[in-house]
């Protein structure tokens, strides 16, 4: 499991630091088990609060108008500031099943799926990423 956690080491090191704003509430951890309830096979799975819309999607009271920053993925592939309030932070726990991860490969392209959840992206979105 030490190596596993030093690949999630690296590809925390290795995101822009706008992600891991965006990602301020969000854990990231490296277990040999998944949580209780979740299918025994599952590489990764994010459990909590996706970032939530864009600033024109906001429900219109100004509870949440200072939430943050939010991001979207650009046409070039780049994340990319879009409005500043109005949505809400992700929020959650990133899980990452060491037992079943194959390799150091495996682990980034699970743990970047899993932080394109946190930010909003759904299956079909994280696969139009390639992820």
């Amino acid at each position: 499991m030490t190596d596993a956690r030093r690949a999630a080491e690296n590809v925390l090191t290795e995101l822009p630091q706008q992600v891991h704003d965006a990602l301020e509430h969000v854990s990231l951890r490296v277990v040999e088990h998944p949580p209780a309830g979740v299918p025994s096979d599952v590489k990764g799975i994010f459990m909590g609060r996706q970032q939530v819309g864009p600033p024109d999607d906001a429900d219109g009271d100004d509870d949440d108008a200072d939430a943050g920053e939010w991001y979207d993925v650009a046409a070039g592939g780049d994340l990319e500031l879009v409005g500043v309030g109005g949505g809400l932070l992700a929020e959650g726990v990133i899980y990452l099943v060491a037992r079943n991860l194959n390799d150091p490969g495996d682990l980034e392209a699970t743990a970047y799926h899993e932080i394109a959840h946190a930010l909003g992206e759904d299956e079909e979105g994280t696969a139009a990423l390639g992820l």
